[in-house]
């Protein structure tokens, strides 16, 4: 029976490998190879625990019931399989586990090295050794043993430069209809996670990420070069819409306890970059609109970092309800206890029923120069690289207890900010209306917003907020009804309340306490809405 012995030896040298008895051991002939797999408790060594339960033994009402009954107990491990390389045992042990019916495929403690995406089959779970004693995916030191090495990108940028199939590879299922796929506790370097909505939207449930780490998570937009933008073929620039942790599921995903740290050290400059530079009022360049072509000849960083962290069911439909876009409301999604670094983007980016995203640390560095949001034309001061916490977009979410810090990215022309760098948001743009919906306990330096949307129930309660904001908290109803808001018992540092309705009715701000310097400004159609606020000037719109 092989025992992987190559990287592990290297990286990790304080492992010992665990050879199972060949009485714990079922047969499998898979196209003409005899393998050995360990079945339910079979197997001496193999886990068969619910990883999850276990992390959050003192917590246990923060795990949805439907991840204790993945079948954790049917396991085998990708050491009992030969091939080649690990793709051809990866491919063994996958078949494996579908004969038995799901399951898990459990990777121990080493390096696996692939050279081409992953498809994980109907009812299995990549699941890697446990974190140690740093289990926290918050904490810097957290590194899950099992490690996936996908391959680098080499750039060339003679001639069409090195085409990006080479590299950027991902994670992906082989049927986006099936039910209970996972990934556990995997170290994942240059690989994404996507798993894809499936065609009409029959997608399968109970999607599952957990105690991951992924670096270099980044895709290649397959649209830059762009002939139509005069560009040179060896320009390669991030994917703006596909996220690290790409997750649809058609009810149920869990994507908890996860870590994207900065990356860095596979980011190139591709030299000689041509850029359009868009003439006159237009935000929107279109092939033939007046412009100027510029090369920045010092060159354009592809930084790894510039892509949204994570995505659960990102549709966009303005006005949806669940009668006219159904899969705009899939309930059962949980992104919690998450750390997101990003240099552009947004950090969590949802839609669905009932959404909840808490816990999660999300970090944005100052003073990034993003000459290009899209790869094609230059930025300026009206430009936006979506830099954000948080978008929401459905109905009855939950936003609690996130802690971020958010900056603007530099514009073309480094001497202004990008207009972007925003907090906590809830926008009419491709959404639904809001309903009964809470943001509770967060703590951040940019906005809570409500901005031009229907409300019919908000709450936002127990927040920390402003210390590069102004306004601060700010719901803009833009003529919308605005209905049944409580604002109360938020903490302010810097900037403005304001709340403005059409068709108000049932707004309370009360017991909200500015902390800044001098006083703070709450500002409102109706100063019958705000009572029992501390430190502040009411401000009375015309």
């Amino acid at each position: 029976m092989p025992v992987r012995q190559d990287d592990r030896a290297d990286a990790f040298p304080c492992l010992v490998a665990v050879r199972l008895p060949a009485c714990f051991a079922a047969v499998l002939i898979i196209a003409g190879t005899m393998a050995f797999y360990a079945v339910a408790g079979d197997g001496e060594g193999l886990p068969t625990d619910n990883p999850i339960a276990r992390h959050y033994a003192d917590a246990p009402e923060k795990v949805p019931g439907w991840v204790d009954d993945l079948p954790w107990e049917r396991v085998v491990s990708i050491e009992s399989f030969e091939g080649d390389d690990d793709d051809e045992r990866f491919e063994a042990a996958a078949a494996a586990a579908v004969e038995q019916g799901g399951g898990v495929i459990h990777f121990p403690a080493g390096v696996y090295r692939f050279h081409d995406d992953l498809e994980i089959p109907t009812g299995v779970i990549l699941r890697g050794a446990g974190p140690g004693d740093v289990s926290d995916a918050r904490n810097d030191h957290f590194q899950p043993p099992t490690r996936f090495e996908f391959p680098r990108y080499r750039p060339s940028f003679e001639g069409d430069g090195t085409p990006i199939d080479t590299a950027f590879k991902a994670i992906r299922l082989a049927d986006p209809r099936g039910d209970d796929v996972g990934v556990v506790n995997i170290s994942i370097n240059r690989g994404r996670i996507d798993f894809a909505d499936a065609e009409d939207h029959d997608t399968g449930h109970r999607r599952l990420v957990f105690g991951c780490r992924l670096t270099h998570a980044a895709a290649a937009d397959p649209g830059v070069p762009d002939a139509d933008y005069e560009q040179k073929p060896h320009q390669r620039w991030t994917a703006r819409h596909q996220a690290a942790i790409h997750v649809h599921a058609g009810a149920d995903a869990f994507i908890a306890n996860n870590r994207i740290p900065p990356s860095g050290e596979d980011n190139f400059i591709v030299p000689d970059y041509t850029l359009i530079h868009p003439q006159g009022d237009s935000l929107h360049y279109r092939p033939g609109d007046p412009h100027e072509v510029i090369t920045i000849e010092d060159g354009v960083l592809f930084d790894y970092d510039n892509r949204p962290g994570i995505y659960v069911n990102p549709f966009a439909a303005r006005g949806a309800t669940p009668e006219s876009h159904p899969h705009f409301f899939r309930k059962g999604a949980i992104i919690r206890d998450n750390y997101i670094y990003c240099t552009g983007r947004t950090a969590i980016h949802f839609t669905g029923d009932g959404t909840l995203a808490a816990g999660n640390i999300i970090r944005f560095p100052a003073g990034i120069w993003r000459p290009t949001a899209t790869g094609r034309t230059t930025t300026d001061g009206s430009s936006t690289n979506d830099n954000r916490a948080l978008t929401m977009r459905g109905w009855r979410w939950t936003a609690k207890g996130n802690d971020f810090i958010v900056h603007p990215n530099i514009t073309f022309r480094g001497n202004i900010a990008i207009n972007d760098a925003e907090g906590i948001m809830h926008e009419g743009v491709g959404n639904s209306t809001l309903k009964d919906s809470r943001m509770i306990d967060n703590r951040g330096n940019r906005y809570l917003c409500i901005w031009r949307t229907d409300v019919d129930g908000l709450t936002i309660e127990g927040n920390v907020v402003g210390d590069d904001s102004d306004p601060a908290i700010h719901i803009f109803g833009g003529g919308h009804p605005i209905r049944n808001v409580r604002i109360s018992g938020n903490r302010i540092t810097e900037g403005a309340l304001r709340v403005t309705a059409g068709e108000p009715e049932a707004i309370e701000i009360t017991d909200n306490t500015y902390a800044g310097v001098g006083k703070g400004r709450l500002r409102v159609d109706d100063a019958a809405w705000a009572e029992s606020n501390e430190n502040f000037e009411l401000e009375v719109a015309d």
